[in-house]
């Protein structure tokens, strides 16, 4: 047996050139200096749209981001300028306009819905993340919108064709809103070419709160990862076709999952603590059941009261197919629940 030693001077240079490194990263994060946010990235042009700004920093356009001051309609403007793709949008969508909302770090405090137009990519300072606050007045619904309804009913958007779609890098804070308001951190209402990242979300933890994370009701696919939920009535309440949702954190919610409907949805590294209900996937007050498929694997449960992993409806629920992979549970009362049978 033969032990190497590594020279003493080594070691030091290693460290040093390490603590550098750690206090470099430190630096930036306190400056919220993220290469992103340097203007001279952006130079970029929409193809046919000669004079369009596709990038545009909210402060730009009077947002403060100080806690107090309410930033609602400086970002609308900022996600909205330039004769973009909102309701009435020839077609229904466009990829002549896109946008990159950036976002420094701050607390951006709204009080009304932040309206994504077609082709939005609102992006948070990463060595930052800014937050999004929901005022104490705000009245209710989704705080980010994605597919907004006219007095009508009808979509800006075809669910199935509402594409380019992006939220990444936030805080989103709905503690300020009285918890029996029903209020939805993000709409999510999209199909493919979307995604959710490194999303932080904070809902109210009263007993009977009506605060909800994600709330979707269809679409046509996509993909979200790197996101915790702490509180809610529902972390998510979602529906779509094909979906998949990786690394996400739900806590101290009613119910982590609601699946209302699907076609297939793989849910992988998924962490549920405190939760009443880990997933739920019955409709009607139990009396049938709609998503077509579940994969679940990766997946912790802990420390939960008694609770339901996973409910079926009722005697119809056999067309539910749902697949466990490597699923740890710790103080699960019920695994699966069959409350028909």
């Amino acid at each position: 047996r033969t032990t190497r030693t590594v020279p003493a001077k080594m070691t030091a240079r290693h460290f040093v050139v390490v603590v550098l490194a750690l206090l470099s990263c430190c630096v930036l994060a306190t400056r919220g200096d993220w290469w992103l946010a340097d203007p001279s990235y952006h130079n970029g042009v929409s193809a046919w749209n000669p004079g369009y700004q596709v990038w545009r920093n909210v402060k730009d356009f009077g947002a403060k981001g100080d806690g107090v001051t309410d930033d609602t309609a400086a970002i609308n403007n900022a996600i909205s300028s330039g004769n973009r793709c909102g309701q009435g949008c020839p077609g229904g969508s466009s990829t002549l306009t896109p946008a990159i909302v950036y976002f420094p770090p701050g607390t951006y405090v709204v009080s009304q819905p932040l309206i994504m137009y077609y082709f939005t990519q609102m992006v948070g300072d990463a060595a930052q993340r800014p937050t999004i606050a929901a005022a104490r007045s705000f009245p209710g619904g989704w705080l980010l919108q994605s597919d907004p309804y006219d007095n009508q009913g009808n979509n800006w958007y075809q669910n199935q064709n509402n594409f380019y779609r992006q939220v990444r890098n936030f805080i989103i804070d709905m503690t300020r809103v009285p918890s029996t308001v029903n209020a939805v951190a993000i709409h999510w209402q999209v199909a493919q070419a979307t995604s959710i990242t490194n999303v932080h979300i904070r809902l109210s933890k009263a007993s009977g709160t009506q605060h909800q994370g994600i709330w979707m009701e269809n679409g046509s696919g996509g993909f979200m990862s790197d996101i915790t939920i702490d509180g809610g009535h529902y972390g998510m309440w979602v529906g779509n076709q094909q979906f998949t949702s990786r690394n996400i954190t739900i806590t101290n919610a009613d119910t982590g999952v609601f699946l209302n409907w699907d076609w297939g949805w793989t849910f992988t590294g998924m962490t549920f603590g405190n939760c009443r209900i880990a997933f739920d996937h019955s409709v009607n007050g139990g009396a049938q059941i709609q998503a077509g498929s579940a994969i679940i694997m990766d997946t912790l449960v802990y420390n939960p009261p008694p609770t339901l992993l996973s409910s079926f409806a009722s005697p119809r629920s056999h067309k539910m197919f749902n697949d466990f992979a490597r699923v740890p549970i710790s103080g699960v009362g019920i695994l699966t629940h069959f409350p028909f049978a």
